[in-house]
C-alpha cells in the first residue's frame, strides 16, 4: 500500500484530530473518520493502528445502515503499534500495549491495557507503574 491510497483511506480528518494527517499516514494507520472521532494533540501513536468509528446498525434490520462508535483519545495518551480502537474512551495518561483490542469500553486515566479484549494489565499510582502480574513470564 503507497501513501496515496492511504490518503483515500483516511479521507478528511475532523477538527476534532489534534494531529494532521501525514501524522497517521507515514505510521500506516487506518483512521475511519465517519463517526465521532477525538484524538488529543498530545497523544502518541504507534504503526498499523485501526480506528473504528462505525458499525452496522443490526438492530433496525435496514441493509446497509450504519451506526456511530465514538472513540476519543484524551491527553498524553499513548497507544501502542497494530491495536484497534471501536467504540472506547481512552483515557488521559493511559497506555494501549500493542496489539492490544479495545472494544466498547472505557480505558481511565494512568492505567495499562494489553490484549484481546483488552484487560488493565498496571496503574499508575504516585508516577509509578503497579503491575497486576508479573513483567515478564517464562514460556517453557
Amino acid at each position: 500500500m503507497n501513501v496515496a491510497s492511504l490518503a483515500a483511506i483516511l479521507g478528511e480528518l475532523p477538527e476534532t484530530v489534534g494531529h494532521d494527517k501525514l501524522y497517521f499516514l507515514t505510521r500506516g494507520c487506518f483512521i475511519d473518520a465517519r463517526g465521532p472521532l477525538i484524538i488529543s494533540g498530545s497523544s502518541v501513536w504507534g504503526f498499523g493502528i485501526k480506528v473504528l468509528t462505525q458499525s452496522h446498525d443490526l438492530l433496525h434490520g435496514e441493509l446497509g445502515a450504519t451506526i456511530n462508535r465514538d472513540v476519543i483519545v484524551k491527553d498524553n495518551a499513548w497507544i501502542g503499534s497494530f491495536s484497534l480502537l471501536y467504540n472506547c474512551i481512552i483515557g488521559e495518561g493511559a497506555i494501549v500495549a500493542s496489539g492490544a483490542v479495545v472494544k466498547s469500553c472505557r480505558v481511565a486515566d494512568r492505567v495499562m491495557v494489553a490484549g484481546n479484549p483488552a484487560r488493565v494489565i498496571a496503574r499508575q499510582v504516585n508516577g509509578e507503574w503497579l503491575y497486576s502480574e508479573p513483567k515478564w513470564r517464562l514460556l517453557v
